[in-house]
């Protein structure tokens, strides 16, 4: 009877095979944990690079927008974004004011722990980040009310953002808003401030009804650019095809309202216009605006020496609120600063 061996001849195959896969498992296993890190250090290095990017546009946004104040921001962003054990420089690569676009790139280098057995000492990392800022451009008006640049700045007081140049630009507005009640006839008429004036290019100073109508084909979607002149209703009263609906559906509203900074006269049409100035976010609160259409209550009643009022109760806010009728707006740089900037994020490769 032969014997049977083979059992005997493959003892100790699998301790040979551990000893000879053993190296190469712990070096996978060693660069895994440097992969790792690689991974975490490029997330802190986007992290980063977005923060810059938000910052310069903001900046920018607020007129302030120099090499040297975009510079430190970046640096500022990706220094308390930087990875945890290498420093993290950033550069900014583009400053398109014309777009309103700014583009950063952040960089570190990450030293491997477990590199050097396979020949690999650091990796130098890199992370970019675009972002765009802007205010209101260009959108369609509803209702069809405009506010005067001088009851805007009589509203909100003289705190006025200046460019570079020192020259007027627009208003700062509170955080919490400003209530206003803008009465547009008796003894109510604006006087705006010299200062202001002036920075539109107007002279001495400038007595204006607060607020006034857009004229159009019906009541409100109007779409309204700044510069651009618009027509105006001749009437302090609500245009004729407004109806109550038509002013009661945004009670309570935030939304954009067109500041106009000059009237004149369209020697062709015979009617008035405003040029379109800037535009702010208001929140309408009540309102009597003639022919019939007021709010409940309202907010400026008849009394002896003014028996025929109108006016418009309206905060100044920051922003517009969450699903706001003046959503679907254009914005971009060109606009005034009025109220907080439109700034967001994109991809580089989106870049306008």
């Amino acid at each position: 009877m032969r014997r049977l061996t083979r059992a005997r001849r493959d003892r100790g195959a699998a301790a040979t095979w551990v000893a000879l896969l053993i190296v190469p498992l712990l070096v996978v296993g060693a660069l895994g944990i440097d992969v790792g890190l690689v991974q975490v250090d490029r997330q802190r290095l986007q992290t980063g690079a977005d923060a810059a990017a938000l910052a310069i546009a903001t900046q920018c946004s607020r007129q302030v927008c120099t090499n040297t104040t975009n510079a430190l921001a970046a640096q500022d962003m990706a220094t308390a974004n930087a990875p945890l054990v290498d420093p993290a420089y950033a550069t900014v690569d583009v400053i398109d004011r014309t777009e309103g676009y700014v583009e950063v790139t952040t960089t570190s280098t990450r030293d491997h722990f477990f590199g050097p057995v396979a020949g690999i000492d650091s990796s130098q990392l890199s992370a970019t980040s675009g972002a765009r800022w802007g205010y209101p451009e260009r959108g369609t008006v509803d209702p069809p009310l405009a506010i005067s640049w001088c009851a805007l700045a009589a509203a909100v007081g003289t705190n006025v953002v200046r460019d570079l140049t020192g020259r007027i630009v627009g208003v700062d507005l509170p955080v919490a808003g400003q209530r206003s009640l803008l009465r547009s006839v008796g003894l109510n008429v604006t006087v705006c401030p010299g200062a202001l004036v002036s920075s539109l290019g107007l002279s001495g100073l400038l007595q204006t009804l607060p607020f006034g109508f857009l004229a159009g084909p019906g009541c409100g979607s109007t779409v309204v650019e700044v510069g651009a002149w618009v027509s105006q209703y001749p009437q302090t009263n609500a245009p004729a095809a407004c109806q109550p609906p038509n002013f009661a559906q945004y009670l309570g509203e935030t939304l954009y309202l067109p500041v106009y900074s000059e009237i004149r006269l369209n020697n062709l049409t015979r009617t008035n216009q405003f040029r379109i100035y800037a535009f702010v976010a208001v929140t309408i609160h009540g309102y009597n605006l003639g022919n019939g259409i007021r709010s409940n209550p309202n907010p400026c009643p008849p009394t002896l020496l003014n028996p025929d009022p109108r006016c418009l109760d309206l905060s100044f806010e920051l922003e517009l609120g969450i699903d706001s009728p003046s959503d679907d707006f254009e914005y971009g740089p060109g606009a005034p600063p009025i109220g907080d900037p439109r700034v967001q994020l994109v991809l580089p490769e989106e870049r306008p």
